[in-house]
């Protein structure tokens, strides 16, 4: 089980700074915000060590801030880096691997089960990404399977139940996610495991009072004005479409997401043969189907959210509004496995040959997850890092410099990539624009620097330097070029 760990831990921490290439809007928010908290004790919008924050939209207040302030304390040690931004989430993803070790253990009993998730779990193309991506996603199945395991324990120990309960409350300062899943997952835990027993129900309601009592801050910050589910409304398939419309989509998209999930994530196929074979096809432990029964209706909760929401890119529902789902398939397969197919653990040709074909096409997944998500969240590495320490050397000798690229809200990568001081900044109160279609707000201008379209930006007078992508404003000189890969990435123009 060590050795799992450890060959995880190397699959999340290798190169963790370069690939995914660069940082995307929301991880240089979490890292600029970090720095301004360590050096001004408020973030980049002003609020003083807060219970949300609001980057790019002061009326979609977010608290999964937990993910934000483990960013404060690894920036804090190791300094402004991605390799700093990114490092919580690789340390959680590799937490969770384990975890998913002593839940298997405890639900199923079996070492050989509780192995065979972990090592799953640690292979997985989908986690091993997520765990290199320096955003919230990835906190809420530390605490979500955590709970569930000292929800299990809890049965004969009412301070393990306290702290699972501690632990579903977490799960909201993780992800919104957990405003459908943990209430619907107490139900189901509820009516499966609490039901029939009466002394178990005294300590799963220790477990309700003590995740009421972690979350009642953000239930007072709720009374004073704020609503916690601002985001979710904006992003649910009700809002856009009404309820019937809504309701049809939303059932197209349950019904579509196990083949999505395929395509994504090659785990859920075997977990589609434990459900099969462990619960309807005996003979099977009693426990057992019941596990598998309670998983299998986990596994649907963890979903609704990526399902209810709308997108313009169904992709990115999946990708990160699903992954609550992350860990339940895992156990799943290796209960079905071990239980049903204990063939495929022992060195047979056969079960190599199925190994090795899981283990290549978890390569290629990994592989087309890199190449997509980097062009569908704008991370290739066009060497805007490059362009914008190069742009803070030089912009002393213009009168303003206008960022033209195809960028999202780049404004906050070019503070990041420039350790622009954050008191400077905070006392520049600079104003920003509503774009309603996007459900954010956006930065024109600071200081001298303007992020707008070139032939769009306000009237500028006196030398001008103009960062902008290869093949427009052909007529202005050229003074410098950022290159990747032996092409022209960014040119730098000049106009006097």
């Amino acid at each position: 089980m060590i050795w799992i760990v450890l060959f995880g831990a190397i699959l999340r921490l290798v190169w963790l700074g370069t690939s995914p290439a660069d940082l995307n809007a929301d991880e240089s928010a979490k890292a600029y915000n970090a720095l301004s908290l360590i050096e001004t004790g408020k973030t980049f919008r002003g609020l003083s060590w807060p219970l949300y924050f609001t980057d790019f939209d002061s009326t979609q207040p977010s608290f999964a801030i937990l993910y934000n302030y483990l960013t404060v304390a690894s920036v804090y040690v190791f300094g402004l880096s991605p390799w700093a931004t990114r490092l919580p989430a690789a340390l959680l993803g590799t937490l969770t691997i384990p975890i998913v070790y002593w839940l298997s253990k405890a639900l199923f009993r079996s070492q050989s089960i509780a192995i065979l998730a972990a090592g799953l779990l640690a292979f997985s193309p989908w986690h091993i990404y997520m765990s290199r991506w320096g955003i919230e996603p990835i906190s809420f199945p530390v605490f979500f399977l955590t709970a569930f395991l000292f929800l299990i324990q809890g049965r004969d120990n009412a301070a393990y139940a306290i702290v699972g309960g501690a632990c579903l409350g977490l799960c909201f300062y993780c992800y919104p996610a957990a405003l459908i899943v943990v209430p619907l997952f107490l139900a189901l835990f509820f009516f499966t495991y609490v039901k029939d027993s009466r002394p178990y129900r005294y300590n799963f309601a220790g477990a309700v009072v003590s995740a009421l009592l972690v979350l009642s801050p953000l239930v007072a910050t709720s009374i004073s004005g704020l609503d916690l589910g601002s985001r979710a409304k904006t992003t649910s398939l009700f809002s856009f479409l009404g309820p019937v419309q809504g309701s049809a989509l939303f059932g197209l998209h349950l019904l579509a997401l196990p083949i999505l999930l395929l395509a994504l994530y090659p785990i859920p196929i075997i977990a589609l043969l434990g459900k099969v074979c462990s619960v309807w096809r005996g003979p099977c432990r009693e426990t057992d189907a019941l596990h598998s029964r309670f998983l299998l209706a986990l596994a649907l909760v963890t979903v609704v959210p990526a399902s209810a929401t709308f997108s313009m890119n169904h992709f990115y529902s999946l990708f990160v509004r699903g992954f609550p789902l992350s860990g339940i398939p895992e156990i799943l397969a290796a209960s079905c496995l071990v239980r049903r197919y204990p063939s495929f653990l022992r060195a047979t040709w056969s079960s190599i040959a199925v190994w090795s074909f899981w283990i290549v096409n978890s390569i290629v997944l990994y592989g087309a997850y890199t190449m997509l998500c980097d062009r569908v969240f704008g991370r290739q590495d066009l060497g805007y890092r490059d362009a914008y320490q190069y742009i803070a050397q030089r912009a002393a000798d213009y009168k303003a410099v206008i960022i033209d690229v195809p960028q999202n809200q780049p404004f906050i990568s070019f503070l990041f990539h420039t350790h622009y001081p954050p008191s400077k900044f905070l006392a520049l109160e600079v104003a920003r624009k509503k774009e309603d279609w996007r459900f954010t707000e956006t930065v024109d201008h600071f200081d001298r620097y303007f992020f707008c379209n070139f032939r769009e930006c306000p009237p500028i007078s006196g030398r001008t330097l103009i960062l902008t992508i290869p093949g427009k404003y052909e007529a202005l000189p050229t003074v410098h070029s950022i290159a990747r890969d032996g092409r022209t990435t960014l040119v730098f123009k000049e106009r006097r």
